[in-house]
């Protein structure tokens, strides 16, 4: 089922509450404000031992740590109608990535009328170097900061699909069955910020400072794609972003 994304839409809000289960900040973090390590850092465990921060999740890290004004994005996923902001990561040479951010404007739900590109090189060492921009100009103003100092608000959704073998669009009982599961967020120096639940809809909305972001969804089953689902967010003080987390059954 696709889901309505708009920049209002998008959430965050920093007081450690979350729907579904509650939200528990781990004291000391530093919100999404420490320096990115190296993209070629050896990952942090999970407690589940697979790697936390990876050199591609580093590399999207840095770059949207590198402006103030790079907030509000998440991964490219086409099933969000009206996703406006959106990022993009391809290896490049030397052991480094390339960074696409893509900013659309007008009309989003039928697809953003306007769109502009920003390209970075981000090398094996974590420095971010802008490569080109592309498409149309960007409007002043179109990419504020925030307010400082507002909560900020990561609204988590996770659904594992398909639900029915030879499943055929719009097949009735055949929707994405919610996922219950945790959701640990992370500041780019790897620590804890907060952690909650996903409640019995699939949904979890975790409270913390405008920063950068490793959101991890690790389901209660095993699914065939694996229990864990992890994606770099960037928000604004008092906005919010969205995080869809999708997880195969393995069904066909």
């Amino acid at each position: 089922m696709r889901r309505l994304v708009s920049t209002a839409l998008l959430l965050v809000s920093l007081a450690g509450c979350s729907v579904g289960g509650g939200a528990t900040p781990v004291g000391g973090a530093t919100p999404g404000g420490g320096a990115t390590p190296g993209v070629g850092a050896t990952p942090s465990p999970t407690p589940g031992g697979s790697p936390a921060w990876t050199p591609e999740t580093r590399a999207i890290a840095a770059v949207l740590a590198s402006d103030p004004s790079f907030r509000g994005f998440t991964p490219s996923d086409p099933g969000l109608v009206g996703q406006d902001r959106w990022y993009e990561v391809a290896p490049s040479g030397s052991g480094g990535f390339t960074v696409t951010l893509h900013i659309g404007w007008g009309d989003c739900p039928a697809g953003c009328i306007h769109q502009h590109r920003l390209s970075f090189e981000v090398d094996a060492g974590g420095q971010v170097r802008l490569v080109g921009g592309s498409g149309d100009p960007l409007p002043a103003g179109l990419l504020p900061g925030g307010t400082a100092g507002a909560a900020a608000t990561v609204a988590v959704h996770a659904s594992a699909s398909p639900t029915c073998p030879v499943e055929r669009p719009g097949q009735p009982g055949c929707e994405p069955a919610p996922v219950v599961g945790s959701v640990i967020v992370r500041s780019p120096d790897a620590r804890i910020v907060v952690q909650g639940r996903t409640d019995a809809s699939g949904d979890s909305m975790l409270t913390v400072p405008g920063g950068v972001y490793l959101v991890s969804v690790i389901s209660d089953a095993r699914f065939l794609s694996g229990d864990t689902r992890t994606v770099v967010v960037s928000v604004a003080d008092g906005g919010s972003v969205q995080v869809i987390a999708d997880f195969d059954t393995g069904i066909r």
